[in-house]
């Protein structure tokens, strides 16, 4: 019962253009020609590819979410 859920958890997220294999960097999908392969550390099922991002990425990563915290810091939850 639990693989034929996860099976459907991914098919269905994949099908939902939920599934990514890009880096998310700025607000903005950055995709890269390497990828590697993610597993299901339990089955050793491979779940899909991702990219590989180097260190010039991980970089624009750092300093877009260290801006982004600036904005950020400051916003409180509206309570209802």
């Amino acid at each position: 019962m639990r693989t034929r859920l996860q099976c459907h958890l991914r098919q269905l997220a994949r099908g939902m253009a939920l599934f990514r294999s890009s880096g998310y960097i700025g607000g903005k999908w950055k995709d890269c020609d390497v990828k590697f392969s993610v597993y299901n550390p339990a089955t050793g099922q491979e779940l899909g590819r991702v990219a590989d991002m180097g260190r010039i990425d991980a970089e624009e990563a750092v300093n877009q979410a260290y801006d982004a915290f600036k904005v950020w810091k400051n916003v409180t939850t509206k309570v209802y």
